[in-house]
């Protein structure tokens, strides 16, 4: 399910299928992230959308894990 009213980090870009976003940081009730906007052959090449805000529940009940990377 999308929050097609939460803006993805770019201004009037709202949250959609398929978005690739990063953890920066957890807190107690939310989390915030970024969303790719550039995919590069590798992690320099890569762009990702100024941070934003989603509560712990959202991304618990809405988001689905991709895979996981360390750097």
């Amino acid at each position: 399910m999308n929050d097609n009213h939460l803006e993805a980090g770019e201004r009037g870009r709202k949250l959609a299928n398929g978005d690739l976003l990063r953890v920066q940081a957890i807190g107690e009730t939310n989390l915030t992230v970024s969303r790719m906007i550039r995919n590069g052959q590798a992690a320099a090449g890569r762009e990702w959308s100024l941070p934003f805000t989603l509560s712990r529940d959202y991304a618990a009940t809405s988001c689905d894990l991709g895979y996981a990377l360390t750097y």
